[in-house]
């Protein structure tokens, strides 16, 4: 039977509308000291490969504004936007770059009314970070030590820094816990609800590699960090996974935990390779 131009025309756009309805909308948000234009070759590629998909590329503490503004006052802040975002659908998926993916971690837990399904992070320190940050040389005094680091991230002035909020010394495992007012509290939460929150996900997918160079160590990119002797201790040795304080351990063991390991990526060039976003980040945005 031959098709009218009518009923061609019909056709088509049915089959438009059946490939494009199952993409939900993607949340992007940037780096530090970076802002939403850094990652308009991730939206040009998820559009380019699912067409119709819905990109929010969050505007918000840019550039200076991430390192000098304090986290906890960013993720408040930008959890108030996407609130709105996700208000307008019935599912979203989320990718965080760098201190983005730690910023998306944060929304997660504390938003009981968050719909994220999918969870990405590029090279996010989740775990924390101990190495010298990736910031202009005019803001650090001559020949500064991790130890100074340490003591000033630990301190009032500090904790007004984003890294602050995710500095994370071996070395100092009790003063972590007590003095960086947020990564601690996510990863050994007082309130259930984060756990009940984190739990929400259908995927969480965590990618790094050995040739960032900034995050420090990389695994902490999939929850893996130093003890305090320097040895690596991976996610699944970890306290916090093994008490499964956060709901880590139970996604894990639901098959909704996807760790890829990419060399030869430096840590700016995540959110702009090709290949890591064709290969590792649209495949699992399909929800």
């Amino acid at each position: 039977m031959q098709l009218t131009s009518l009923q061609f025309y019909v056709s088509t756009c049915l089959l438009l509308c059946l490939r494009t309805q199952g993409f939900s909308p993607v949340v992007l948000m940037h780096g530090i000291l970076d802002g939403p234009d850094t990652m308009l070759t991730l939206e040009t590629q998820i559009k380019k490969i699912h067409p119709g998909t819905k990109v929010y590329r969050i505007d918000m503490f840019n550039d200076e504004e991430s390192f000098l503004v304090s986290l906890e006052c960013q993720v408040a802040k930008i959890g108030e936007r996407l609130k709105e975002i996700m208000s307008e659908s019935d599912s979203i998926h989320f990718l965080g770059f760098s201190q983005g993916g730690v910023i998306g971690r944060a929304l997660i837990e504390t938003i009981n009314s968050h719909n994220i399904e999918t969870f990405i992070t590029l090279s996010a320190p989740l775990a924390g970070e101990y190495g010298y940050p990736l910031l202009p040389p005019d803001i650090w005094p001559p020949n500064i030590t991790l130890e100074w680091l340490s003591d000033f991230f630990y301190s009032i002035p500090g904790q007004e820094l984003s890294i602050g909020a995710y500095w994370h010394d071996p070395k100092m495992e009790e003063t972590y816990r007590e003095k960086c007012e947020l990564l601690p509290a996510l990863t050994y939460p007082t309130n259930k609800n984060y756990r009940t929150n984190f739990l929400k996900l259908k995927k969480l997918v965590m990618i790094g590699g050995p040739d960032d160079n900034v995050v420090e160590p990389w695994q902490s990119s999939q929850f893996g960090f130093w003890n305090n002797r320097n040895e690596l201790v991976p996610m699944d040795r970890q306290d916090f996974f093994i008490n499964d304080t956060f709901g880590l351990r139970t996604l894990y063991e639901q098959n909704k935990v996807v760790n890829i390991s990419v060399p030869n990526v430096f840590h700016t060039h995540w959110h702009e390779n090709i290949d890591v976003i064709r290969k590792h980040v649209i495949p699992y945005l399909t929800y």
